[in-house]
């Protein structure tokens, strides 16, 4: 009788060793495939997205520099508009200091 026993439960055993050892190995080829096919799609996308990337910064630095062209040529612009501002004020205190004595 525990002869019995012990075959049945080595069977019992045995067959469900087996049984989760079939399913494991499935599992894990399936997750490898689903791995390697993840890897190969991430390695697409950094090295699409790098290239994006790449491409942006070289037309953001364009941008950059034409906005700093752009400023300076805003400033020089600023400057002479200074010195004609100043100048019409001289011009201005001069002819009224000129009207004052013409009245006066």
């Amino acid at each position: 009788m525990l002869l019995v026993v012990a075959i049945a439960w080595l069977v019992i055993v045995g067959a469900t060793s087996t049984v989760v050892g079939i399913r494991g190995a499935r599992t894990y080829k399936r997750v490898r495939t689903a791995q390697t096919s993840i890897e190969k799609q991430v390695r697409s996308l950094e090295e699409g997205g790098l290239a994006t990337l790449r491409a942006k910064t070289e037309q953001l630095n364009g941008k950059t520099a034409e906005m700093q062209a752009a400023l300076e040529r805003l400033e020089k612009s600023l400057a002479r508009l200074r010195r004609l501002l100043d100048a019409f004020a001289r011009g201005r205190s001069w002819v009224r200091t000129l009207i004052r004595v013409v009245r006066g």
